[in-house]
């Protein structure tokens, strides 16, 4: 049986969908909160020197896996939260992805230092991003969603990143 440790700032961001699918599905995890003055030495044992890092300890030996979006999709996957059958799948990923658009456009204003250039980029994702991403959301749960559920019929990654990324927007918008 495999263990887990995933390691991450002491914070949501990149890390917080994967920790969402664990408790999702369940499943232990060890959670590696790496405070900012240790992260210069932690940094060199990352394989991309970044993180989040997923650390899957299985008969004995030790795999490090980075990418948040690819660790969240392949433990979707193994813990059956990545959707029923292949066109399902392909929808689930496209909603996280898509998600994921508006969360990166995010980032542009919510790092900007230059207030003129914040208000520009939050402009953009109040009246463009945000507005696409929840016309998409609405048309996907009309077409293949059940039991309010954006695909399928259960919690998959496209509801946790929806509920990760696209939720809280409205709260700093």
């Amino acid at each position: 049986m495999a263990t887990y440790k995933v390691s991450y700032f002491d914070g949501k961001g990149r890390g917080e969908i994967i920790r969402l699918v664990f408790s999702a599905a369940g499943k232990n995890f060890e959670d590696h909160r790496v405070k900012g003055e240790d992260w210069p030495k932690f940094k060199p044992e990352t394989p991309l020197g970044q993180m989040p890092v997923l650390t899957v300890t299985k008969g004995g030996k030790k795999s490090l896996l980075c990418q948040s979006g690819t660790i969240a999709r392949s433990l979707a996957r193994e813990f059956g939260l990545g959707g029923q059958g292949s066109e399902e799948q392909q929808l689930v990923e496209e909603v996280f992805d898509t998600v994921g658009d508006v969360h990166t456009a995010a980032f542009k204003f919510y790092f900007e230092k230059d207030e003129k250039s914040k208000a520009a980029a939050k402009t953009d994702v109040v009246d463009n991003h945000i507005p696409r991403l929840g016309n998409y959301i609405s048309k996907r749960m009309k077409e293949y969603g059940k039991n309010g559920f954006i695909i399928g019929s259960k919690v998959n990654t496209s509801l946790l990143a929806d509920i990760l990324h696209f939720i809280p927007y409205y709260t700093f918008c």
